[in-house]
This record gives C-alpha cells, sequence and structure tokens, in this order.
C-alpha cells in the first residue's frame, strides 16, 4: 500500500513557484478478515480532502467478517504561486498524519 511521510520543510517567505511535474491518482484497496475471537476495538472516522492540489480520501469499512480500507490520493499537475506553498504543505501533514491512523483489535474475552 501506498503511505504517504514525506512533508516538506517549513519556509517563511517562499520566493519560487510550487510546482508538480507530474499529475497522478494513486487507489488502494485492502480487505483484511478479522481472525475469530478478535473485533474491532477502536476503527478511525473517515477522511477527506480536496484543494487546488489534488483530492485525498480514506475510509476503513466494517463488514461482517472483515474490515475493507480504501484510500485514494489524486495529485494534480502545475504551478501554483510561492503564497500557496503554505496551504500545500499543510495538506502533506495532513495525509501524512492520516496514513499513519491505526485500527485496533482486540482479543474476544
Amino acid at each position: 500500500m501506498n503511505q504517504h511521510s514525506y512533508v516538506p520543510r517549513s519556509i517563511k517567505e517562499r520566493q519560487t513557484d510550487v510546482v508538480i511535474n507530474t499529475g497522478y491518482t494513486d487507489i488502494d484497496s485492502v480487505y483484511i478478515k478479522i481472525p475469530e475471537g478478535f473485533h474491532v476495538e477502536h476503527l478511525p472516522a473517515s477522511m477527506s480532502m480536496k484543494n487546488r492540489f489534488g483530492e485525498y480520501s480514506a475510509e476503513f469499512i466494517l463488514t461482517e467478517d472483515g474490515l475493507l480500507y480504501v484510500r485514494k490520493n489524486k495529485r494534480w499537475q502545475g504551478r501554483y504561486a510561492p503564497s500557496t506553498y503554505n496551504e500545500y504543505r499543510d495538506m502533506l501533514k495532513k495525509i501524512a498524519k492520516f496514513d499513519k491512523t491505526k485500527v485496533v483489535l482486540a482479543g474476544k474475552s
């Protein structure tokens, strides 16, 4: 599965454009069968965002015997003003944080 962890460093007054040379779409779907004797103790809420740079969504869908995780990450090719750098960086921080989200399974007592 793809996981985003890179967040560019903070720059107070960026002087150059933010350039995304290649647009892309990543879609991952993973189904995890929950072993007998276990249950989901913590299931993160779904997350979705869209801005001038792209779209991101991730959702956890609990089924009768398993868990489906669907993650979509789209980035649009383009050149953006230096003033948009913090917005771009904030988006990447949110994606990196959510990609580290964990589902907690616990044994039935």
